[in-house]
């Protein structure tokens, strides 16, 4: 017999299980890169993952307030305003070709990352994250 799954307590935990892949993939320059061979924007959605759990919003909080957690934030947040322009166009090399758009998907991320830190009391540079992302939403 299998047991029902209960949402969103299984959504929490799976998005809390995927944390040491998120800040074992972390660079030197602030990005999650799963594969340097395909350097691509989809892994930076993790800005949303990282802020769920730092809030403590997955049910056993097993990464809330973490000092690592916080700090991979950080340096995501500093890579994501580096790689946008003043429309809210990220650049990123996909399999060779130079690509600059307004990626939906990583701006929804981080527009969800930073409601989340707010309701939760982080201190990360909020105004110049909402520059880039009311640019971004300006372009689209």
């Amino acid at each position: 017999m299998t047991h029902p799954v209960e949402l969103p307590q299984a959504f929490g935990r799976v998005v809390a299980e995927a944390i040491p892949g998120i800040l074992k993939h972390q660079t030197a320059d602030g990005s999650i890169v799963y594969s340097p061979l395909a350097p691509i924007v989809y892994p930076q959605q993790a800005i949303f993952p990282l802020a769920f759990v730092w809030a403590g919003l997955d049910p056993d909080q097993r990464w809330r307030k973490h000092g690592e957690v916080r700090a991979c934030i950080e340096n995501l947040g500093g890579f994501l305003l580096s790689r946008f322009n003043e429309k809210g166009e990220f650049s990123w090399d996909s399999h060779g070709y130079q690509i600059t758009g307004v990626d939906q998907r990583l701006t929804y991320a981080w527009i969800e990352g930073l409601r989340i830190l707010r309701e939760a009391g982080a201190d990360h540079d909020f105004a110049a994250w909402g520059k880039k992302i009311a640019a971004a939403c300006e372009t689209l």
